[in-house]
C-alpha cells in the first residue's frame, strides 16, 4: 500500500514543474475535496478553485483520486458519523447507511450529467446528506491544513537533493573528461616574473644599483 501510495501519488508531486506554494496547495485542495461527499464533481470544483487560487491542478487532481470506487463508502461512513457527533444526531447503523448510500449513487448513476448533479445536491440536503457535508468538511480541513506545509517542506528538500546530485554528477563528469583528455597540459606551478621576463630585473639587483 506504501508503494502504491509512494509511485502514484508523492512521485508524481515531487516532478511537478511548479512553485513548491502551488503543489502544496493542490494538494490540500485535492484532499479536502476528496474528503467531502461530493463524487462526480470533485474533479471539476478542483480545477475551478485552483484556477482562483493559482494553485497546481495536476496536484490537486491527484489528490482527489484518494476518493474512488474502493475507498469512497468507508470515507462517506467516516464523514458521516463525524458529522451527526458534531450535529449532535444518532446515526443509522453501517449496514443501513451502505444500502441507502447504494440507493443514491444508482440514481445518480443512472441520470444524466445534469440530472445527476441534481440528484446529488438533493441528497446533500437531505437527512444524510448534511452530516456527511459537515464531517466531511471537518475531516478534509483536519487533514488538509498540515498536508499543506509538508507538502511545500517536502517539495523543497527534494529539490535541493536533486540539484545536489547533479552538482555531484557533473563534477564527476568533469574529472573524467580532464583524465582521460589527452591534449591536457598538466598542472605547473607558477614561474617567478624573472624567469618569465629576464630583462626585469628583480628589486634587489634595482636596490644595487641605487647604492653603487
Amino acid at each position: 500500500m506504501r508503494r502504491i501510495i509512494h509511485e502514484r501519488i508523492v512521485a508524481r508531486l515531487l516532478t511537478i514543474n511548479d512553485t513548491p506554494r502551488a503543489i502544496a496547495l493542490g494538494t490540500s485542495i485535492g484532499l479536502f475535496l476528496a474528503l467531502t461527499p461530493t463524487v462526480g464533481i470533485q474533479v471539476l470544483l478542483a480545477l475551478v478553485i485552483c484556477t482562483i487560487v493559482r494553485a497546481n491542478r495536476l496536484a490537486a487532481v491527484a489528490l482527489v483520486f484518494v476518493s474512488n470506487p474502493v475507498t469512497m463508502l468507508p470515507i462517506y461512513w467516516v464523514d458521516y458519523v463525524l458529522g451527526c457527533w458534531v450535529s449532535g444526531i444518532a446515526p443509522i447503523d453501517h449496514a443501513t447507511f451502505d444500502a441507502n448510500w447504494a440507493v443514491v449513487w444508482q440514481r445518480v448513476s443512472d441520470a444524466g450529467m445534469i440530472e445527476g448533479v441534481m440528484e446529488g445536491a438533493r441528497v446533500l440536503l437531505g437527512d444524510i446528506g448534511r452530516p456527511m457535508m459537515i464531517g466531511g468538511s471537518l475531516l478534509g480541513a483536519i487533514l488538509a491544513l498540515p498536508l499543506y506545509p509538508i507538502t511545500r517542506r517536502g517539495v523543497i528538500a527534494h529539490r535541493k537533493r536533486r540539484e545536489a546530485r547533479h552538482a555531484v554528477d557533473r563534477l564527476k563528469e568533469l574529472r573524467a573528461e580532464a583524465s582521460t583528455d589527452p591534449l591536457a597540459e598538466p598542472h605547473r606551478p607558477a614561474r617567478p616574473p624573472s624567469e618569465l621576463h629576464p630583462e626585469v630585473e628583480s628589486p634587489g639587483e634595482v636596490q644595487l644599483d641605487e647604492v653603487h
